[in-house]
Order: C-alpha cells, then sequence, then structure tokens
C-alpha cells in the first residue's frame, strides 16, 4: 500500500498505548474460537486484549521493527512475572514503582533484552506506557495550562451523570481560556511534535479544532471518570484505578494472557500487503488501527478493492478515521457495514477519533441479532430480533390484512445512516437497539413471489431524544443550560416516535409519502418500527442533497412546491388537534409565550458561540421579533392550520421519475405538528436558495400560493399570504434553526451556515425589520 508511513524513519517508538478501544474491536469483529486474526501492533496493548477473546490464532504486524520489540518485551514479562512486574514498568505506579520494578528484574533479563532496555528506562523513568513519541507530546499538554485551569479539568472526574458533567465544563472550562490553549496545543503547528508532518499530507480537518469539538461532544454524551483514554489523555499512567485500565493490564486477566500467549505470531510487515500473501490467507478478521489515514483516498479505494476482489474469501475487518474519512458511505466502500460503524463510532472510548468503519466480504450488516429463516405468524411480543422474519412477516401482513403474506428470508443490506441526526445522536446515548437497517426481504403475497428491498426504522423513544437534547443544551453552557430543563419536554421532540408512525399509519394514501409496508408499537417495550421502501431505485434523485442545494433545479422547485400544496389542501383544517397530549407542543400562541425564555436562550447561545453568523445587526432583528412576538402570534392564530413535515428540507426528501413523473417524497416526519402552510415552503426555501437565487425566493413562494388556492379557494392575497409567511419564519428562526444551533455547538454541520445566511435573507424580504442584515460582515 501506498503509505506516507513508508517515509517516515522507524527507528523509535512511535506510539506506546494503543488509542483504539478494545471493546470496539471485540464489537466489530465479534471474534469467535476458530477465527485468525490480524492486529497492527502499535504498542500491542490491542495485540493481547484479541488475545483475552479467545481467537484461534492472533497475528500481530507492523511496519516499524520496534514497536514489535515493545510487544516481544511486555510478552518477556507476562511469560515470567507476575502482574506487579508489568504494571510496574508500564508507569501506573509513577516512576519510583518503574524503578523499583526494573531493579528486581534487572540483573535476571537476558542480556540482549537488557542492554535494549536498560537505557530505555534511564532516558525514560516514567516508564513504558508515556514514552512514545505521540504519548510524550499528548500528555505534556496539562502542564501547560493555568493551575486554575488544571484543577478544573481534573475536576471532570468527579461527576456521577453525564448532565453535571456537560454543566461543568461548560460553565468553567468551554467559557474560559481552555479552548483555545487546547486548539493552540493540538493545531498543526504543534500537531508534528506527536507525529511526522509528511502523516498529514491526506488530512481534511485542522487537529485543534476538530479534536476540541470531539472533546466537547464526549463530555455531552459520556461520562469520562471511567475513561481510560480521557484519564490518560489528560493525567498520564501513574495512580489509573485498576476497572478502568485495558482488560490484558488488569491483574485478573494476566494468568490467562499467559496460557493463550502461545498462539501469537509476530511480523513485520505491511497488513494490507500481508492479508494478500499466501501467508496471510487464513486471516479471517482483522484490526488496522487507522492505517488509511495516512494514503489518499484514490489508494484506500484500490486497496479496498484488492482486499475485496470477491466474497468467496470471508474477511471482517475494522479501522479508525482521524482527520480523513476513508469509505465513508456504503457508496464509497460498498462492503460497509453502516449501522454498525454508527453505533460503534458513537461509543467509542477515544474521544479524538473521527469514526470507526466496518467492512465484511459477506456484507454483514448487523441489524442486532442474526435473521433466522423460520416465519412464525405470530407477531412475537417485545422481540428485539426486529430484522427476524418472523417480526417482518406480521408486521406487514398487519398492514395488508387483505393479502396472505409470507416471508421466506431477509438478507442485510448496505445503508448510510450518517444523515440521520436524531439517531446519530442518540445512538451513543440510548441502550437500546435503534437505527436504520437495509433489509432485502424475500416473500410471497397472495402465493406470488416478491422482493422487497426495505428499510426497517427503528426508532428511539422521543423522551431519550428530548433527554439528549437536555444534555446538549447543558453542554453549551450559559443561561440555555440553565432555561433548558425546565422546557426539555415541551420542544417537539418528546412523542417524535409516535407522530411519525401516525402519519404513515393514517395518510398513507395522501402523497409525498415512501411506501410503507408496516409499523409495529409496544409502548412497553418501548418498541417502535416503521418498514418503508428502500429509497436507492434508478428513479430516484437528490437524496439527502442538503450538502448540494445547487442540484435543485427550477423544475425540482416547482414540482415540489406544487405538490406540497396538494398535500397541505388536503390537510387544512380550522380545527387543527387540541394542544396537548402529544400535541402539547403545537404552535400556538400560547404555546410560544410561554417559551419565549428558551427563544431568548437559544439566541443568545447562537450568538455566544457563532457571531460571524449572529452578527449584532442579525441579533438585533431576531431580538426585535421577538418583543413583536404576541403580534405575530395574533396573526397566525386565526390561520388555517395543516399538517405540516416541519422538518422539511433536503435531509428528509428525494425526488422519483423525471419530467412529468417527477415526484417529491418526503420522509422522517417525527417532528409533524399543525400550522400555518406557509411554514414548510420558508423552510425548504432556505435550505435550497443560495445567494444566487435569494430573488427568486418571492417568487417561488407565489408559486406556492397560486397552486395552494387553486387548490383551497382560501389565499387569494398575495401580499397577506407573504406577510403571514414572515410571521412563519419568525418561528422557524427562534424554535428550529435555534435548535440546530444548539446542536451545531456541540457537533458543527457543515450545512449550516449556508441556512442561516438564507434565513436572514428570508426575515430581509419577508419581515422588513429594523437592522435585519443579510451579509455576515454587516
Amino acid at each position: 500500500m501506498d503509505s506516507e508511513f513508508n517515509r517516515v524513519a522507524l527507528d523509535q517508538i512511535r506510539y506506546s498505548l494503543v488509542w483504539e478501544d478494545s471493546r470496539t474491536l471485540a464489537a466489530a469483529l465479534r471474534p469467535e474460537p476458530a477465527d485468525h486474526l490480524l492486529i497492527i501492533t502499535s504498542a500491542g496493548c490491542n495485540v493481547l486484549n484479541a488475545l483475552l477473546l479467545n481467537p484461534a490464532t492472533v497475528t500481530a504486524i507492523d511496519l516499524n521493527p520496534v514497536q514489535n520489540q515493545l510487544l516481544e518485551f511486555k510478552c518477556h514479562l507476562i511469560r515470567h512475572y507476575g502482574p506487579g512486574i508489568l504494571r510496574g514498568l508500564l508507569g501506573l505506579n509513577g516512576p519510583r514503582g518503574v524503578a523499583r520494578a526494573w531493579r528486581e528484574i534487572e540483573a535476571v533479563l537476558p542480556a540482549d533484552l537488557r542492554d535494549y532496555w536498560q537505557p530505555f528506562f534511564a532516558a525514560n523513568p516514567a516508564g513504558l506506557l508515556p514514552a512514545g513519541r505521540l504519548e510524550r507530546y499528548v500528555t505534556g499538554f496539562l502542564p501547560t495550562l493555568p493551575p486554575t485551569l488544571r484543577e478544573k479539568v481534573r475536576q471532570l472526574l468527579r461527576f456521577d451523570t453525564v448532565a453535571a458533567q456537560a454543566a461543568f465544563f461548560a460553565a468553567e472550562l468551554a467559557s474560559s481560556t481552555f479552548p483555545e490553549h487546547f486548539i493552540a496545543y493540538f493545531d498543526d503547528a504543534n500537531l508534528s511534535q506527536g507525529r511526522d508532518p509528511a502523516l498529514f499530507k491526506y488530512a481534511a480537518e485542522s487537529g485543534g479544532a476538530a479534536f476540541y469539538a470531539r472533546l466537547r461532544a464526549q463530555l455531552a454524551t459520556q461520562l469520562v471518570r471511567d475513561n481510560f483514554f480521557f484519564r490518560f489523555f489528560f493525567f498520564g499512567p501513574e495512580g489509573l484505578p485498576e476497572a478502568v485500565l485495558p482488560p490484558c493490564y488488569q491483574r485478573r486477566h494476566h494468568a490467562r494472557l499467559r496460557e493463550l500467549l502461545p498462539r501469537l505470531t509476530l511480523v513485520t510487515g505491511e497488513a494490507t500487503q500481508y492479508l494478500r500473501t499466501p501467508a496471510g490467507r487464513h486471516i479471517s478478521k482483522a484490526s488496522l488501527s487507522n492505517i488509511f489515514e495516512y494514503t489518499s483516498p484514490a489508494e484506500f479505494g484500490a486497496v479496498v478493492g484488492q482486499l475485496f476482489p470477491n466474497a468467496a474469501r470471508p474477511l471482517r475487518l475494522v479501522y479508525w478515521n482521524l482527520l480523513q474519512n476513508q469509505g465513508a458511505t456504503p457508496a464509497e466502500t460498498p462492503l460497509l457495514d453502516q449501522p454498525q460503524s454508527a453505533r460503534l463510532s458513537a461509543a467509542d472510548a477515544c474521544f479524538y477519533f473521527r469514526n470507526v468503519r466496518v467492512l465484511d466480504s459477506r456484507r454483514a450488516g448487523e441489524p442486532t441479532l442474526p435473521l433466522p429463516s423460520a416465519s412464525p405468524t405470530t407477531l412475537p411480543m417485545m422481540t428485539p430480533d426486529y430484522c427476524s422474519a418472523a417480526f417482518l412477516q406480521a408486521m406487514m401482513q398487519a398492514h395488508a390484512p387483505g393479502q396472505t403474506i409470507r416471508v421466506r428470508a431477509v438478507e442485510p443490506l448496505p445503508l448510510d445512516n450518517s444523515a440521520s441526526i436524531l439517531v446519530a445522536l442518540t445512538a451513543g446515548t440510548s441502550s437500546k437497539t435503534i437505527g436504520h437497517f437495509g433489509l432485502a426481504i424475500s416473500l410471497d403475497v397472495d402465493g406470488e413471489p416478491q422482493t422487497r428491498r426495505a428499510v426497517l426504522k427503528v426508532k428511539p423513544p422521543g423522551r431519550e431524544i428530548s433527554a439528549m437534547l437536555g444534555t446538549l443544551a447543558q453542554a453549551c453552557g450559559g443561561p440555555l443550560a440553565a432555561v433548558y430543563p425546565r422546557f426539555q419536554a415541551r420542544t417537539g421532540f418528546e412523542h417524535t416516535h409516535r407522530r411519525e408512525l401516525d402519519v404513515y399509519q393514517n395518510h398513507a394514501s395522501s402523497g409525498l409519502l415512501p411506501r410503507i409496508w408496516g409499523t409495529y408499537a409496544d409502548e412497553q417495550a418501548d418498541c417502535y418500527c416503521i418498514l418503508m421502501e428502500y429509497l436507492d431505485g434508478d428513479d430516484v434523485t437528490l437524496l439527502n442533497s442538503v450538502l448540494a442545494p445547487e442540484t435543485w433545479t427550477d423544475a425540482h422547485l416547482r414540482a415540489a412546491l406544487e405538490q406540497l400544496a396538494g398535500w397541505h389542501a388536503r390537510h387544512l383544517t380550522a380545527e387543527p388537534p387540541r394542544p396537548e397530549g402529544r400535541w402539547n407542543d403545537m404552535p400556538t400562541a400560547a404555546y410560544m409565550g410561554e417559551l419565549t425564555p428558551l427563544w431568548e436562550a437559544l439566541l443568545l447561545n447562537a450568538a455566544t458561540h457563532f457571531p460571524a453568523l449572529y452578527t449584532p445587526a442579525r441579533v438585533r432583528a431576531l431580538y426585535a421579533a421577538l418583543e413583536e412576538l404576541p403580534a405575530s402570534c395574533e396573526v397566525l392564530e386565526p390561520q388555517p392550520k395543516t399538517l405540516i413535515h416541519n422538518d422539511l428540507n433536503p435531509r428528509n426528501t428525494c425526488f422519483k421519475g423525471a419530467g412529468e413523473t417527477l415526484r417529491l417524497c418526503a420522509y422522517d416526519w417525527e417532528l409533524a405538528t399543525y400550522h400555518v402552510p406557509h411554514y414548510d415552503v420558508v423552510e425548504l426555501l432556505c435550505f435550497v436558495l443560495g445567494p444566487d437565487r435569494y430573488h427568486q425566493r418571492r417568487e417561488y413562494l407565489e408559486h406556492y400560493r397560486q397552486a395552494l388556492h387553486q387548490r383551497t379557494g382560501h389565499y387569494p392575497d398575495a401580499a397577506k399570504f407573504q406577510a403571514v409567511a414572515g410571521h412563519a419564519a419568525v418561528d422557524f428562526g427562534l424554535h428550529r434553526l435555534g435548535m440546530y444551533l444548539m446542536a451545531h455547538t456541540v457537533s458543527p454541520y457543515a450545512f449550516l451556515p449556508r441556512v442561516v445566511d438564507s434565513y436572514f435573507d428570508t426575515l430581509a424580504q419577508l419581515r422588513p425589520l429594523e437592522a435585519v442584515a443579510v451579509s455576515r460582515t454587516a
């Protein structure tokens, strides 16, 4: 493989610790007793951890012979000494412990080992774990902080809940000079202290800013008190509790490791080349660390093609991305196990990796449990095997009671979950199986064989999404952290698990929707599922096109607005549901007034964290809109309401067909509510129109009004219609856009700055308030 790693000196210990989470490795590879594993040596930690998973063999491989020497020394210590010696030389008992352990073994070591390691420990009195080039650099950060900040970082270890931890970080560290210190220390100019500059040739992000954003995201989603990598990163190895150590360094596993060492082979060489040689053909599963970080995307694609020429050789591998995003989607890497990759990325204990990728020659996407071939006719209650033939058959049969359905087989399909923000954010905090799973379902319908390419959505309960968003609010700090808990259950997310099911169950014949083959809800088990068509046919275009708004042509926009008018017209009503129960967050005048403290806190959060986007002039405009909110509500309250999508943008839409048959398809209806129809149009245009098309905003709004008036007869006045749209835009900016910016504070979204700019142009055109500024520089 053509890698920049081939062009750096391999004459030192570059890594004295393996930063890839061993739990991620185990979950990704799922080793069985017959498996033969290949593991990048690095510092040897995950080689030893892999042995503890009891495979048939483990082969450790590294280009750097010094890394293999480090592992050989650890193996010698495990074979011949007790766990106290290993712990001492690792540095877990501090420099005195290192010196004590070395004195105990120095005289009895074989001469070659003694001659090699004696000068090493003289030069590295803190022990093995902090001695690598990267580890010296990383652990050197904390001493550069002022004493008060060092103490506050240490206080992050005292919390019992993620919410309290995130709130403390936001209040005491994120608002201090800590971010500047962190970003400067780990930015590109200094990062070469830990790695050779050549190794960042293909980096797509700046290290300091990216690592800080990931640190902040972890503090908002994972408790770091028991996180080995967090503790080592900031405080080094001394005094680490036994329970947080990697399994291979825990005393209780020492004897078992000694028994398993005969299964280990060390190889000096390049891993992907080894896998393609006769010597490596027996390997069934591999952990490749982040070796693809140092290759071009083209080389990555070529190597993957060579590793997986066909499905004849079963091979499953896991790798980590750092500042690149190699193999981002199944389209780039058809063998990507996207659901498993997304889950592992969210749960990985080491914050600074970008993500985890799992590839499998059998495209063995992991829908959670094996896919049985049996097909009972009754729906098993509270079953976790959502992708089983039994569950899917009963689900489809209940949806189409007039047909006789028999599911014969189910196979997984690759599916990219990355567009689902709620799934991505909630996956790391929920103990339940959630996500989107691609399935090829072979079935008989009234005796006729069919194959359905489907997506099974397993939804988290709304309260879990609300709780996750509450954690993000705490991570933002400031007034938002203080205000948000009071309104957490009323921001539109508490009932997401029921609303989307309601839409698909009751409005499937109303147009706009994808084809639905079944829904299922079990309140006791908190199980909520939707089985829908897999939107990947030749006639499907602009799927998740949020990063390419220019692909929405005039024809696309006009077709979408006309069909949206049809949907809104069919559901238009003067008497929407009462604002209670699952509709307790409908945007009534009372609701908007009660939540005014939240709207103000969301605005202040955006202004604080994104001053380049929320300039003083823009903030003044929204504060003016806040002051006029009661008047806006007086305008909106008597207007007819309709069932709106409430998240209608290119993240949740695609098109089917072409020309005369071009049809908008909208999915992910979990935020659906009753509002003026103008709202969906305002949002869609904010996402799609760039500066070169701002001048067409009123034209498109008028096109929509004419289509809606033609179907309802309720909207003859164009000026009044655009005025109502301006009031709806205020709601969108204060609520939905404010929530987007809250999440953006913790986990940035590349599309959002463009949407914010377009939104303020909307205000300038539809709400000519004083000092509304379109340009960020105004």
